[in-house]
């Protein structure tokens, strides 16, 4: 009903898929894990009418093997200094402490959607100002031959915002996803993923190198929950909407007996 309700209000422009309850202590912005940003990239002679307003528009031919290999040097902790905006003083704050621009990049990718349309795709436990932009605008250069792939870890190292390329227009930017620890899921979802975990925790450490799956790609209440057991660990991330829930029952009896 509250998601008939938004939609309502704000449709089309802002649609709401699905509405919980959420624990009294959430916030929206500092409960968040990490953040997915999606921009696109129109790469062709011509204009395409469609794409104006959410694609940036570039006409030199674009290498997608060198930006994905520019790419390789962001992944990790980093300082990315070089690719932020400085934030403004805070007159309430230790002058002596600077706010640290280090992020930790879990994914960064570009991906030929095909008819000119290229895709990048960055997550992050958090973003600073302008930092996905300033990372595109560079990247770009790089496809059009105007600098190296391995200018990447050089700006990186370097820390000075005068040596990235020009900022990436906004319109081409998206927020796409951001992720959230299971207990903000709700508790259906969040008690379930917790199950899960403990479960392919206490398997982790005996599943070695005869484990039969690298990942696991489990379905539960229209959400899937990738599980990837390693050597003493396991890591989980909760991925996207899925129509079913027949993988979950599978995978475990695979798992449990």
């Amino acid at each position: 009903v509250l998601a008939r309700q938004i939609n309502a209000l704000c449709g089309p422009e802002i649609s709401a898929r699905d509405a919980a309850w959420a624990p009294p202590d959430f916030h929206a912005r500092f409960s968040a894990i990490w953040r997915h940003y999606r921009y696109l990239v129109h790469n062709d002679r011509v204009p395409h009418p469609f794409r104006a307003a959410t694609a940036w528009h570039v006409t030199a031919p674009l290498a997608l093997r060198a930006m994905q290999l520019a790419c390789d040097p962001i992944m990790g902790e980093r300082d990315f200094s070089a690719f932020c905006r400085r934030p403004k003083p805070d007159p309430d704050a230790d002058e002596s402490r600077e706010p640290s621009l280090r992020r930790h990049v879990m994914r960064a990718s570009w991906r030929d959607e095909g008819d000119g349309l290229l895709r990048f795709d960055v997550r992050a436990n958090a973003f600073c100002h302008q930092m996905v932009r300033s990372l595109v605008g560079t990247l770009v250069d790089v496809g059009a031959g105007r600098r190296p792939p391995s200018d990447m870890m050089a700006l990186i190292a370097s820390g000075d915002r005068a040596e990235a390329s020009t900022l990436a227009p906004p319109h081409g930017l998206c927020l796409w996803e951001v992720g959230y620890p299971a207990d903000a899921l709700g508790a259906p979802v969040g008690a379930y993923v917790r199950f899960l975990l403990t479960a392919a925790q206490t398997l982790a450490p005996h599943l070695g190198s005869q484990a039969p799956l690298k990942a696991a790609q489990l379905e539960f209440q229209d959400r899937v929950l990738v599980v990837c057991p390693f050597p003493g660990g396991v890591a989980a991330v909760l991925v996207r909407d899925t129509p079913g829930a027949s993988g979950v029952k599978a995978w475990m009896r695979g798992r449990l007996t």
